[in-house]
């Protein structure tokens, strides 16, 4: 197990009300302040990064989603044109026009 050293600091001001709210919190769990603010703090990152990352879908879309992916390709002439008109990658054309 690797040990991490501690060499960041984060200070805020927060109002009286809050802080005599989080060393009860912090009491109550058993955790020193510290302690307490860090595993809210992280905790509450981690759900922010995982909802950025995490599509959750009804199992009827999720299998829709498959099915497309399983489906043949559908050429947009649209979209084929206005890749050749610019200065898109040449297999990115050639997959558009077969």
């Amino acid at each position: 197990m690797s040990i991490s050293t501690k060499t960041e600091r984060i200070q805020l001001r927060i109002s009286s009300e809050a802080k005599q709210q989080i060393i009860e919190a912090a009491e109550t769990t058993q955790q020193d302040l510290t302690s307490f603010i860090l595993d809210a703090a992280t905790s509450r990152a981690r759900e922010v990064l995982l909802e950025r990352t995490v599509i959750k879908l009804h199992p009827d879309d999720y299998a829709q989603i498959l099915a497309d992916l399983d489906s043949p390709s559908k050429i947009n002439p649209a979209l084929a044109r206005l890749f050749r008109e610019t200065d898109a990658d040449p297999r990115i054309i050639q997959g558009l026009s077969e």
